[in-house]
């Protein structure tokens, strides 16, 4: 993805919802914005049981999602 690309959103929570990409990933965030984990790492631990996600996948950064513990149904063990 980059920046202003289209982005198409189809999953559970929404459907036919678009936005563009207006600024690289990680950039432009608020200076005082400072998270413990990045989104990759929070998805590599097992974030919301496995299943948080899941289905807008295409919606982020593919490699947000190589080590992923990813779960077809909520796992608590994952967290």
């Amino acid at each position: 993805m980059a920046v202003g690309d289209i982005i198409v959103v189809n999953d559970k929570m929404q459907r036919g919802y678009s936005y563009e990409l207006v600024a690289p990933a990680g950039k432009g965030i608020a200076k005082d914005f400072q998270p413990h984990y990045s989104p990759r790492q929070m998805l590599e631990m097992g974030v919301f049981e496995g299943k948080y996600c899941n289905d807008c996948r295409d919606e982020f950064p593919a490699t947000w999602f190589k080590n992923a513990k990813i779960s077809d149904v909520a796992d608590p063990a994952l967290n």
